[in-house]
């Protein structure tokens, strides 16, 4: 909170007019949020916007951080913690990595998502932000990295810059 107070009056001394935005807190979860509360409650400025990360929880967008019965769950809980204050999702994305899931609690089993299931993922999102007021969205990342890790695998455009699914559908969106 006190870099951000510092930064607000820096800039503002300085004559920038334009939108301040706090780094963003790196999920949507309870403790995630709970961590946003104590610095906005610490004293942010009423016209910087609180910034946000947001990944999924599980395979789909649609799925709630646990804690939360639903998304729309987790954006109030975020409206509360923003007091008024505009939001902006400064960083989401979808991966095609192999997630590691337990079947019946203790049978393990990999599953991977697809690059046209995240195209429909990143979409899902977009218009998710967008209805809710969002002022951005930042998608994670251009490019995909050099190993199948999930951190690796986020890109909208392949290792070697090849444009995959997701950039149609960032293009079309916009």
């Amino acid at each position: 909170a006190e870099a951000i107070r510092q930064t607000h009056l820096a800039v503002r001394g300085a004559g920038f007019l334009g939108l301040v935005i706090t780094g963003g807190v790196s999920n949507l979860s309870p403790e995630r949020l709970d961590y946003l509360q104590q610095v906005v409650t610490a004293g942010v400025p009423l016209d910087v916007v609180v910034g946000f990360h947001r990944y999924p929880h599980g395979l789909g967008p649609e799925v709630p951080h646990p804690g939360f019965a639903s998304r729309d769950a987790e954006w109030a809980r975020l409206q509360s913690i923003a007091a008024g204050r505009a939001v902006a999702c400064t960083e989401f994305g979808h991966h095609t990595a192999k997630r590691k899931y337990l079947f019946w609690g203790f049978i393990p089993l990999h599953k991977r998502i697809s690059d046209e299931t995240v195209a429909q993922h990143i979409t899902y999102d977009l218009t998710y932000f967008r209805d809710k007021g969002c002022l951005l969205s930042t998608v994670y990342q251009l490019n995909d990295g050099p190993t199948d890790r999930a951190i690796d695998r986020y890109g909208i455009r392949s290792a070697a810059g090849t444009a995959k699914p997701a950039a149609a559908a960032i293009a079309a969106f916009v």
